[in-house]
C-alpha cells in the first residue's frame, strides 16, 4: 500500500513539476538505451540522437560531473536512467560543472523525463552529476 501510495504521489509531484516521472515498473525502457546506462536525446520521446554513459564512468569524473560538449551541450530534451539500483538517480544540470538548475529526472532506480519543445527546460542541459 505504501509503494503504491508513493508512486502515486510521485507522479502528481512530477506533473506538477511538468516533467512525468514514472516507476520502473510501469515504463518500458526506450530503444537504444543499454542496460546500466544513463541515456540521453536530442529529440522529445527519446527521439533523435542518442548519447549514452555508464554510472561508473560518470563517477570517475572529478565531483561526479560530466561536462557535455559539442552538439550535445544544450540539446538533451529527454532522458532515461537505466542504471538499475546504482546510482539510483540522476540530476541533469543547465550549466557546466553541475551547476544552475537541475532535474531530478530520475528519482527511482528507473525513470525518465521528456520536453515539448515549448517547454523551458527543453535543450537546457550541460552537465549530469551522479552521486
Amino acid at each position: 500500500m505504501r509503494k503504491k501510495w508513493a508512486a502515486t504521489l510521485a507522479a502528481v509531484v512530477g506533473l506538477f513539476l511538468g516533467a512525468f516521472v514514472v516507476p520502473s515498473a510501469a515504463l518500458a525502457v526506450p530503444s537504444g538505451c543499454l542496460a546500466a546506462y544513463i541515456c540521453s536525446w536530442t529529440g522529445p520521446g527519446f527521439t533523435g540522437s542518442l548519447y549514452q554513459w555508464s554510472g561508473g564512468y560518470i563517477r570517475q569524473r572529478p565531483g561526479h560531473c560530466l561536462n557535455l560538449t559539442g552538439t550535445i551541450n544544450n540539446s538533451i530534451t529527454s532522458g532515461y536512467n537505466n542504471a538499475g539500483g546504482a546510482p539510483g538517480y540522476v540530476m541533469w544540470f543547465s550549466d557546466a560543472g553541475c551547476t544552475g538548475a537541475y532535474n531530478s529526472g530520475a528519482i527511482y532506480t528507473s525513470g525518465s523525463f521528456s520536453y515539448p519543445a515549448s517547454d523551458p527546460r527543453n535543450d537546457k542541459y550541460s552537465s549530469i552529476y551522479v552521486p
